[in-house]
């Protein structure tokens, strides 16, 4: 993907970069065992989810979200 660059900060899962979304210039990535029950744990708790979760098979299921004050972050997990 030519919008994305990857690094590996030596251990564990890496991280994105990603250009795509100009009106969202960074996102934090959280790590989620079960990332469509922790979607509905945090529109149980203000947030609001931007996505369903989307499944990259090899890779991770990933998912788009807002917390209660607006910040934009992105799941990633099983």
């Amino acid at each position: 993907m030519p919008q994305s660059l990857m690094f590996d900060p030596g251990a564990g899962i890496g991280g994105v970069f990603q250009s795509h979304t100009p009106a969202t210039r960074g996102l934090a990535y959280v790590y989620a065992d079960d990332v469509a029950a922790t979607l509905t744990a945090i529109e149980a708790h203000g947030g609001q989810r931007l996505s369903e979760p989307m499944a990259v098979p090899g890779m991770a299921t990933f998912g788009y979200f807002t917390d209660p004050s607006g910040t934009a972050m992105r799941l990633l997990g099983g």
